[in-house]
């Protein structure tokens, strides 16, 4: 590729700059929290914010999660390490509305070089209005993309994840945990 000279003239590119430098400064701030507890950004699409919830939303998340880990861990279908590096797994909600996903489990970008489960997933993320239905199905859910996470990309929803989907719940009498509902 041949360098080519600026066209135009020194003026003509300095206030090209001082113009795009004004409209930076005189815009929003570029996010913002509003009071359903969803983060608005200007890049992202405006109609479907990233979602925080509450901190009792977050709370049950995380409560429900380890559970399921407490669950698949007692279980002995699972390797100790991978439950283990579960517990370091970032958590959170699915951009909103999300209408047809319960979960998502994103993996790194090293996810193949990764020894655990942890190490290879970057994310899980749930849909918010699992919160407020039965804990059964968030709990099937979180074992859901758990499984993911511990299984790989590769497998997606091949035959290996269908035989340990249907393994869930290991236990008809799956610990309640009294943790508040969720308005």
């Amino acid at each position: 590729m041949r360098n080519r000279p600026l066209r135009g003239s020194w003026p003509a590119f300095e206030s090209a700059c001082l113009h795009c430098v004004k409209r930076l400064l005189n815009r929003p701030p570029m996010t913002t929290v509003n009071e359903s507890g969803t983060v608005e950004n200007d890049r992202m699409r405006s109609d479907r914010p990233r979602v925080i919830g509450s901190l009792r939303e977050r709370v049950k998340l995380h409560a429900k999660a380890q559970e399921v880990l407490d669950i698949m861990g007692e279980s002995g279908h699972f390797d100790e390490d991978d439950i283990a590096s579960l517990e370091h797994a970032i958590l959170g909600f699915l951009r909103e509305p999300a209408t047809k996903l319960w979960g998502l489990c994103s993996y790194s970008r090293d996810h193949r070089q990764a020894r655990h489960a942890g190490d290879r997933t970057w994310r899980i993320l749930i849909n918010r209005t699992l919160l407020s239905r039965h804990d059964d199905q968030l709990r099937k859910t979180i074992y859901h993309e758990f499984l993911h996470a511990i299984l790989g990309s590769d497998e997606g929803h091949g035959p290996t994840f269908q035989r340990y989907e249907a393994m869930w719940p290991f236990d008809d009498n799956m610990p309640e945990v009294f943790i508040p509902d969720v308005d």
